[in-house]
C-alpha cells in the first residue's frame, strides 16, 4: 500500500493537497474574488451607464478573482513558488508566445464562425466600430479570461502537481473543474459541457508541453473576445451588450457548426476542432520536449520563502 501511494503521490504531499481539496479551494477563490470585484466596480464604476459600461463591469470584476488568488499564493509559503509560473521561471512565458496564443485564438475562433455563416446558421450584420472602446473591452476580456486560467492553469493545476505525480491527472481535474464552472451558464448543455472539457484538456497540454501560461491566456482571451466583442456571439451562453458585427438571433439554427443557445462551444464543429488542437499539441510537445519549470523542487529542497 506504501508503495502505490508512493507512486501516486509526490513526497511533498500533505492532506490539503488531496485533489478534491484543490477544486474546493479554487471554487471558494472565485467565488471570494467575485464578491470583492463586484465590490471594487460598484465603488470605482457604479456610476457608468449604458450596455457598454455594464459589459465592461462584468468582465473586469473579474479582477477580484486576480487579487484574492494572488494573495493567496503570497500568503502562504506552500504556495509562493506557483507565483513564480506567472513570470520568466517558465521557459515561454514570454511576449512572443502571449501573442501566437492571441493569434492561435482568433484563428480558431474564426473558423468556426466562417463556417458557422457559409452554412448559413448564422447571419450578421456590421453594427459599429468605435476604437477606443475595443481597447478597453479587449483589457477587460484579458482580465476575465485570465482570472480563469489563473485559477484553472495555475493555481489549480499546480496545486494538483505539488501532491500527485501525473500532469495528466492534474490537468484532467482541472479540466473537470472547469467546464464545472460554466454548468450554470444559459443554454448549457451535455455537449457544451464536453468541449469545454476538451477546450481545457487542450490548455492543459499547452501550459505541460510549451511550459507556458501566457499561451493559454492568450489564447482563451482572444477567442472570447472574437466571438463576444467583434462578432457579437454567445460567449459560453453570455450574449455582449456590445459588439462589432449583430447576430441576428431570432433566425440562428442549430447545426454542427453552431448552437443557438450556448454559441460555438456548443457545437460539434468546436468539439471537433479542439480534440484535434489536443492531439495536435501533445505531438508537437513530445517532439520539442521542451522541460516544463516545477515549482514545488523548492519545497523538496527547503528553499522555498
Amino acid at each position: 500500500m506504501k508503495s502505490l501511494f508512493e507512486k501516486i503521490h509526490t513526497p511533498n504531499f500533505r492532506w490539503s493537497d488531496f485533489f478534491l481539496f484543490a477544486m474546493l479551494s479554487g471554487l471558494g477563490l472565485t467565488i471570494l474574488g467575485q464578491v470583492v470585484g463586484d465590490f471594487l466596480m460598484n465603488v470605482c464604476l457604479g456610476s457608468l451607464q449604458g450596455p457598454m459600461a455594464e459589459f465592461l463591469k462584468m468582465y473586469l470584476s473579474f479582477i477580484g478573482i486576480w487579487i484574492v488568488t494572488l494573495a493567496v499564493m503570497a500568503l502562504f509559503r506552500r504556495n509562493r513558488p506557483m507565483l513564480k509560473t506567472l513570470g520568466p521561471a517558465l521557459t515561454n512565458n514570454r511576449i512572443s508566445f502571449f501573442l501566437l496564443g492571441l493569434l492561435i485564438g482568433f484563428l480558431m475562433n474564426g473558423f468556426c464562425i466562417l463556417i458557422a455563416w457559409l452554412n448559413k446558421d448564422i447571419a450578421l450584420s456590421f453594427d459599429s466600430f468605435q476604437p477606443l472602446p475595443l481597447i478597453f473591452l479587449l483589457v477587460a476580456v484579458l482580465v476575465q479570461s485570465g482570472a480563469e486560467e489563473l485559477i484553472g492553469r495555475c493555481y489549480g493545476y499546480y496545486r494538483i502537481t505539488r501532491g500527485y505525480r501525473s500532469k495528466w491527472f492534474a490537468i484532467f481535474v482541472n479540466s473537470v473543474f472547469f467546464a464545472s464552472l460554466h454548468g450554470g451558464n444559459p443554454g448549457i448543455s451535455a455537449l457544451a459541457l464536453i468541449e469545454l472539457f476538451v477546450t481545457g484538456l487542450m490548455y492543459g497540454a499547452c501550459v505541460r508541453y510549451f511550459d507556458s501560461l501566457w499561451i493559454v491566456i492568450g489564447m482563451h482571451t482572444m477567442w472570447n473576445y472574437t466571438q463576444s466583442i467583434i462578432f457579437g456571439l454567445p460567449n459560453s451562453g453570455i450574449v455582449s451588450l456590445y459588439s462589432i458585427f449583430h447576430l441576428d438571433a431570432a433566425n440562428a439554427r442549430q447545426s454542427f457548426a453552431y448552437g443557438p443557445q450556448f454559441g460555438i462551444e456548443g457545437s460539434v464543429l468546436s468539439l471537433t476542432l479542439h480534440i484535434l488542437s489536443l492531439i495536435a499539441v501533445i505531438y508537437i510537445g513530445e517532439k520539442k520536449q521542451i522541460k516544463a519549470y516545477d515549482p514545488w523542487i523548492e519545497l523538496e529542497t527547503g528553499t522555498a520563502q
